[in-house]
């Protein structure tokens, strides 16, 4: 399962529901195969296998694209199933 930290819940949602894949909000008592989010919204004692958006945050591409109505630029996002 994929657990998400962000404070963007609109961007979060609408990047997974193009993916279609299962996801849940982020639950420090849960267990995840990934979470990802940003480094520091996370406490820092937590042990994560983190794919971290400080860099390359692909969740505020998907919102500034949808909030826009913009199409300058592609977005892609791949998964493997």
């Amino acid at each position: 399962m994929i657990g998400v930290i962000y404070p963007d819940k609109y961007a979060v949602e609408e990047t997974f529901q193009l993916m279609k894949i299962p996801w849940e909000w982020y639950d420090p008592s849960e267990g995840y195969d990934v979470v990802i989010g940003r480094e520091e919204d996370l406490e820092s004692n937590v042990n994560v296998n983190l794919v971290d958006l400080s860099e390359d945050d692909a969740f505020r591409k998907v919102s500034d694209l949808l909030n826009t109505g913009g199409y300058s630029y592609m977005v892609a996002l791949t998964h493997d199933v």
